[in-house]
């Protein structure tokens, strides 16, 4: 008797393919997510971090750690490095 291809090779080769196009999928939409979702997310860390850094700032300048012209100088910094990246 032959086969129809659902029980030999080809049934076997065939479900493989059909699973491993499945999981191609799932992957590529995973990684779609990924590129699309990941640099809003990262501007997100370095908008937060920028903060954080330029309160830091301001609280030495606030006690008196750093003086007036160091203060603009590492602000500067601060808000450029935080517009590069």
């Amino acid at each position: 008797m032959m086969m129809s291809g659902t029980y030999g090779f080809g049934g076997i080769f065939g479900m493989f393919l059909q699973v491993a196009f499945i999981i191609a999928v799932i992957y590529f939409v995973i990684y779609l997510f990924k590129t699309v979702l990941q640099p809003s997310q990262k501007n997100e860390a370095n908008d937060q971090k920028g903060k954080a850094s330029l309160e830091i700032l301001e609280e030495r300048f606030a006690r008196g750690e750093i003086d007036e012209e160091e203060f603009k100088q590492k602000k500067k910094v601060l808000s450029e490095s935080v517009y590069k990246s």
